[in-house]
């Protein structure tokens, strides 16, 4: 088995979000995503956030920052994005990017990259093909899916 896997996983975007901001206010978050996260020597992680997305996205990428750094556990800091067009994998950060994917069934969809049950770094890549439309157009709709 190679040293380094490679897991794409889905969320329930929904579901998760509405978990994490629902809540009376108060910010849950976990560094822990299935049971792999982020290897770290102390709390909190802090993680880089790289900015590939275009200004249409770029408060609730701040947003999203800031409400997964209210954790005990973690610390977000958006830098410049290293992602390109393509979104590719930086290694130690999560690269954010927002394109047409096309009508493949997902609004967003995030992808590790993993080590044991290290995460060594990731993508989250936010579908315009689906934000362009009056539905998911939506302030609500973004935040929900950009908090993944």
């Amino acid at each position: 088995m190679d040293m380094y896997t490679r897991s794409s996983i889905s969320l329930a975007f929904v579901s998760f979000c509405i978990g994490l901001f629902g809540l009376s206010g108060v910010a849950q978050a976990s560094h822990s995503w299935g049971g792999y996260h982020w290897a770290r020597t102390a709390n909190p992680l802090t993680l880089q956030l790289g900015d590939n997305v275009n200004a249409a996205w770029d408060g609730f990428l701040s947003t999203a920052s800031a409400d997964w750094s209210q954790s005990d556990m973690l610390d977000t800091a958006i830098v410049s994005g290293k992602g390109g067009k393509n979104c590719r994998a930086a290694a130690g950060r999560a690269e954010v990017c927002n394109s047409k994917y096309g009508r493949n069934g997902w609004l967003g969809i995030a992808t590790i990259w993993v080590s044991g049950q290290h995460i060594t770094q990731g993508t989250v890549k936010l579908n315009d093909t689906y934000f362009n439309t009056a539905v998911y157009n939506t302030p609500a709709w973004k935040n929900l899916v950009m908090c993944h």
